[in-house]
């Protein structure tokens, strides 16, 4: 047999080899989905506010075999080599209720019962891919108590006697029962190999999209979902007051200077908007930022001291600011109902805080910002671990939560740029309320507990 005939035995053998055992061949990056999100049902063996009898298909892309558990080494990079992504899953379109205009305030999810006395809405589930002008002044119709009730039915889920609702205090770390993974937390990508992404200013938060390829998240969560890197932001407080979203055994409300979370969703879904009405739909790993403790991170380094060239929001005909007659004369609770109010702005896709799009110009994005995922993940893996909500509108209970134990160190400087971000309130930086939600007492449902990954 000629040369050219072994060459063509060869191609044929791996072409067969590849389709029978895909997983022998990693994926390395993958690339971003830049489609707009659709609106889905849940699932019927989901309970949610959008609850229907539609089914979706949520068949998982195929994933390499999990991490031996005996291992003691660190398992050889992964090749970058890119592959062929699988077509995203199909979606089913559906129809919103129409908006409710009750004559009087609007009644709370948590509030409605059935006929045995039971919530209708045990888990609060919404599609996140609307936004809405929303503000964190406690003592306005816009505030954090009243967001499940901005442009009805849109925030439904953002009510504070929900089950799951993110913040929360979480316990000492001694008190609470630990689970020991033996496998590592890592992602797809080769160690060193790095993302490029642009950093913007919503106007809520800083925030970095990854632009052409993104990273798949390993070992969190069920070892045959797929998690896929989605973007990163920055929460921070009012000047002397709490500065993390979440608290850890009631800390000193100055010990940390803000708190950086990353998204994921679970790629079955599609999208972040979709994967929120779901309660397997999204991971968020969270990272305290001090000034005092920890190491500097260098996978995130870029994204956090490149916040002061992204202070400007900048969007013609945008301002979220409250009127005189939208103010309250005290601070409003769970119990407290809201009238409806309605912000009668549409934001483009690029600037609502779980979707992405093209960016426009006006907003001056910050392009090239690098990040390093197996980087920017903690020496030390070790979190606390509950199942959530968004922090931010829809406030859908669709969030496994990864909160590390131990802060990354920033320079004290860092903490003086996070107060000149901009607000969608024209000329008023976010610092002067912060972008914290308010701490979530119904905590029955919080299921706390320690996780722990293999060091590298």
């Amino acid at each position: 047999m000629g040369v050219l005939g072994i060459c063509s035995l060869t191609i044929i053998c791996f072409v067969y080899v590849s389709r029978a055992f895909p997983n022998i061949f990693p994926t390395g990056p993958t690339p971003v989905n830049n489609a707009p999100p659709t609106a889905q049902a849940n699932p019927i063996t989901q309970v949610g506010l959008f609850s229907s009898t539609a089914t979706v298909s949520t068949t998982q892309t195929t994933v390499p075999p999990p991490v031996s558990t005996t291992q003691t080494t660190v398992p050889p990079p992964v090749s970058t080599t890119q592959t062929t992504v699988p077509p995203p899953v199909p979606t089913i379109q559906t129809t919103e209720p129409p908006p409710v205009t009750p004559a009087g305030p609007l009644p709370r999810p948590s509030s409605i019962v059935n006929a045995a006395g039971a919530r209708t809405f045990p888990r609060l589930l919404c599609y996140a891919g609307g936004d809405s002008c929303f503000s964190y002044d406690i003592n306005t119709k816009t505030g954090p108590g009243c967001w499940y009730a901005i442009d009805e039915p849109r925030n439904r889920c953002c009510d504070e006697g929900g089950s799951f609702q993110s913040p929360i205090n979480l316990p000492a770390s001694g008190m609470l029962p630990v689970i020991d993974k033996n496998s590592f937390l890592y992602y797809d990508v080769e160690e060193n190999a790095g993302l490029t992404g642009r950093l913007e200013n919503t106007g809520v938060s800083s925030k970095w999209i990854p632009e052409e390829f993104t990273a798949i998240l390993k070992g969190a969560g069920d070892p045959t979902k797929v998690y896929v890197l989605d973007n990163i932001k920055i929460h921070f407080g009012a000047a002397g007051g709490r500065q993390t979203e979440h608290v850890i055994d009631g800390q000193p409300a100055m010990l940390y200077h803000g708190e950086l979370q990353i998204v994921h969703f679970n790629q079955a879904y599609g999208n972040l908007a979709t994967a929120s009405q779901f309660a397997d739909g999204v991971i968020i790993i969270s990272l305290m930022l001090s000034s005092q403790e920890g190491e500097e991170n260098e996978g995130l380094k870029e994204v956090i001291e490149k916040v002061a060239d992204v202070s400007m929001f900048s969007l013609p005909g945008v301002d979220c600011k409250v009127s005189p007659a939208d103010q309250f004369t005290a601070m409003l609770s769970a119990t407290v109902t809201c009238p409806v109010t309605k912000t009668n702005f549409t934001f483009p896709d690029y600037l609502n805080l779980h979707t992405r799009g093209n960016v426009s110009l006006a907003m001056s994005p910050l392009t090239g910002v690098k990040v390093y995922p197996n980087v920017m993940l903690p020496k030390d893996p070790e979190f606390y671990s509950y199942q959530g909500s968004l922090t931010t509108p829809p406030c859908s209970e669709a969030v496994t939560w990864l909160v590390a134990l131990q802060p990354i160190r920033v320079k004290p400087e860092i903490v003086e740029q996070l107060g000149m971000l901009e607000s969608r309130q024209k000329m008023t930086p976010i610092r002067t309320h912060g972008n914290l939600r308010p701490l979530q007492t119904r905590t029955a449902q919080h299921d706390v507990t320690m996780v722990k990954y293999k060091q590298f």
